[in-house]
């Protein structure tokens, strides 16, 4: 018999997942603002920490950029 393994995601991690889909679909262009994190939370269904944790998952990733005091942007996708 050939099983896979099961994968366990977490709720921070199917949000960023959503979003990156999003980003990376031109749903959101360069330096234009995402949603807050209350909106986030709200349209997701999730806690804001939940949202953070996504959102510092995407910073990693190089898709967004966190600015104290003027929100959270996307950044500009390389050319591919």
């Amino acid at each position: 018999m050939n099983f896979t393994p099961i994968e366990r995601t977490t709720l921070s991690y199917q949000v960023a997942e959503q979003l990156r889909a999003s980003i990376l679909a031109g749903d959101f262009v360069e330096d234009v603002k995402i949603p807050p994190e209350r909106v986030l939370a709200t349209t997701f269904g999730v806690s804001r920490p939940s949202i953070r944790e996504a959102l510092q998952i995407l910073v990693a990733a190089g898709l967004i950029e966190k600015r104290q005091g003027s929100g959270t942007r996307v950044r500009a996708l390389p050319d591919e």
